[in-house]
């Protein structure tokens, strides 16, 4: 962090009045609770108009579908943080925990984010008039750049197009929604994939179905939460292929911002064997965190068993494995965790449960009178090997 400020006003091209705004402005939400995110919500309206205005009055024969379309290509994220970049906003910003140590000064949401709590600053130290010359000062490459011709469609023009040759109708997690529904905040608890995807097969019974769009940002609590990226298991691919649609994913989250730990897999036996050694099998996946080392914990009921340094490699698989001897017989319920990274998108996935079966290990007495035979050989060789046989 910069303290002295003067160099950033000097590449804006503004130097604010009330200094305390361009501080704010530059304070994400991980530092500190008087942050930035109050003037990115102005800043985002007030550029808006700004790039609006410029627009109209720089392409005159454009119709209003055209300059829709442009000006999504100017206010888009990666446009804006492209110009956070060129204006080095990233060094002057505040930023803590998670985000700092994350590499937030080069994030394209927070880089986005701060630009436009810059031009809300601007708009409450100086008004419009001195917002709309910061704006065509600090925008003038991009909107030169636009071509009215080129400029490509934004996601809801497509849509209203599709409609347009189709009959589309729209779903949540739960059914049917309405138009006004897709204005409305998600409210569900829960994200079940598959069951979306059975109530529009069931909602649609004996119509011609051509196709599913599926938009999400991938994640999922019910029986997809433990897949393994591009390898779903046999079981889901057949449900799959029983819908017999075409089904087309689309993420509704930037790939670069998706992060993620799970637990994707355990394997262990049903039943062990009191005071002899049994193992615990674990595999983590992580997607789109940088390389850290995390602590995985391993209980019986709610006493710690073991915990283990596990070291991520981002976008990959780790394994580990826990060595326990159960000291006690009966029926419990073990249980492996790790702790919730900030950032995470599903915090749920971070901890799985199973049941084992601690028995007796059997006393085994074997009796021979005279000369042993060969079968009563192999039956002492037999239980030598193999100490936990029950025979």
């Amino acid at each position: 962090m910069i303290s002295n400020l003067d160099k950033l006003e000097s590449i804006v091209g503004y130097h604010f009045l009330d200094s305390r705004l361009l501080d704010r402005a530059l304070t994400h939400r991980s530092f500190s609770g008087f942050n930035n995110e109050r003037l990115e919500f102005l800043g985002d309206s007030v550029l808006g108009v700004i790039v609006s205005t410029i627009l109209y009055r720089l392409y005159a024969e454009s119709e209003e579908g055209e300059l829709t379309r442009m000006r999504a290509q100017v206010v888009k994220k990666d446009t804006l943080a492209q110009i956070a970049r060129r204006l080095q906003l990233g060094n002057y910003l505040k930023l803590g925990g998670s985000a700092s140590k994350g590499g937030g000064t080069d994030n394209d949401s927070i880089l986005a984010d701060a630009l436009e709590s810059l031009i809300g600053a601007v708009y409450l130290d100086a008004g419009l008039e001195q917002a709309q010359i910061t704006v065509a000062k600090i925008f003038e490459p991009e909107l030169n750049a636009v071509n009215p011709g080129s400029a490509a469609k934004d996601p809801k023009t497509e849509l209203q197009e599709l409609s347009n040759a189709h009959v589309v109708e729209f779903f949540n997690l739960e059914g049917p929604i309405s138009d006004m529904a897709l204005q409305q905040p998600p409210h569900g608890t829960n994200t079940d994939l598959m069951q979306a995807l059975k109530n529009v097969q069931e909602a649609n019974a004996g119509k011609p179905l051509a196709g599913i769009v599926l938009i999400s940002d991938g994640a999922d609590l019910a029986s997809l939460q433990h897949e393994k990226p591009q390898e779903l298991s046999p079981p889901i691919i057949k449900e799959l292929q029983s819908y017999n649609v075409p089904i087309n994913t689309v993420s509704a989250a930037d790939i670069n911002e998706f992060k993620d730990i799970s637990i994707s897999q355990i394997v262990n036996d049903e039943f062990a064997f009191v005071h002899n050694t049994m193992e615990i099998h674990v595999d983590l996946l992580t997607t789109g965190l940088a390389q850290l080392t995390v602590p995985v914990t391993l209980k019986r009921g709610n006493d710690l068993v073991s915990t283990q340094q596990a070291s991520l490699t981002p976008n990959s698989t780790t394994s580990l494995i826990f060595k326990t001897k159960p000291d006690k017989i009966g029926e419990f319920v073990y249980t492996v965790s790790i702790p919730p990274i900030a950032g995470e998108a599903v915090s749920q996935n971070n901890q799985r449960s199973f049941t084992v079966k601690v028995i007796r290990d059997k006393i085994r007495v074997l009796q021979v009178a005279g000369r042993p035979s060969w079968d009563e050989r192999f039956l002492r060789q037999h239980l030598k090997e193999n100490p936990n046989d029950k025979t």
